[in-house]
């Protein structure tokens, strides 16, 4: 009986301890992606907002036909990376900057992606 007692109480000890771990595993990781680094968005309103921008300043005659992706960095605003096709098949990379009052300015590109 006192056996039983004591091999619970060690387990017990030893998954209490592995928990801590895990948890430090997982915090380490989400500080590592929110320590100003670039994380992967869904397409947002704001992303396409920030592809319309684009295609407001490339002045082009076709039209979007899809955002292939996203990602987004969080500085004093918002640093958006985005791809995207047009319906000519063309596929295009920009940087566009979101300041704190929601203006846009295009920090890099367009640039047309190579395959």
């Amino acid at each position: 009986m006192n056996s039983n007692i004591l091999f619970i109480s060690i387990l017990s000890v030893f998954l209490f301890a592995s928990c801590q771990n895990s948890k430090k595993d997982t915090s380490q990781k989400q500080s590592e992606q929110l320590a100003g680094g670039w994380a992967e968005s869904e397409i947002t309103p704001e992303v396409k907002e920030a592809v319309n921008f684009v295609l407001a300043e490339m002045n082009t005659s076709s039209p979007l036909k899809k955002i292939e992706s996203a990602q987004l960095q969080v500085v004093a605003g918002i640093n958006y990376k985005v791809i995207f096709s047009l319906k000519d098949n063309t596929v295009w990379k920009a940087k566009v900057y979101r300041d704190l009052e929601g203006n846009y300015t295009i920090s890099d590109g367009p640039t047309q992606k190579s395959n």
